[in-house]
């Protein structure tokens, strides 16, 4: 990101929508060469059809692995951290800043509340 960044900036370009729009391409080509040239270096290069399968087998399933644990497993560990925080503080008061944490997550739940109480907002796009 480094390099795609500095090149975008050396270029110098007009207006604020173009250096984002130049800066994405970059980005988006940067990461794909990155994450898929030794694919295709296998494929064309060395034309090496098991060896292309192999990686291609563990790069996909290790990105399905990554992505469910990142969109399953990570929030569940980080809400259950913050219970047992929680529960932790509440049983071992130390100080005056218990007793305003208390009264933020109080707060915090009250407004989920609120917002949980709402109707359901149909979207913004007409289907």
């Amino acid at each position: 990101t480094y390099v795609a960044t500095f090149l975008n900036d050396w270029e110098n370009w007009r207006s604020e929508a173009s250096h984002r729009k130049h800066l994405v391409v970059k980005l988006v080509l940067f990461y794909f060469f990155n994450s898929y040239l030794s694919l295709f270096y296998l494929a064309f290069w060395m034309q090496d059809i098991p060896r292309l399968r192999s990686q291609l087998t563990t790069m996909l399933i290790t990105q399905q692995i990554v992505g469910n644990v990142m969109e399953a497993a990570l929030p569940w560990l980080l809400t259950q951290f913050r219970v047992r925080s929680t529960v932790y503080q509440k049983s071992h008061p130390t100080n005056s800043s218990t007793a305003k944490n208390t009264a933020v997550v109080s707060t915090t739940v009250a407004s989920y509340d609120r917002e949980g109480q709402l109707d359901q907002h149909s979207g913004t796009f007409d289907e």
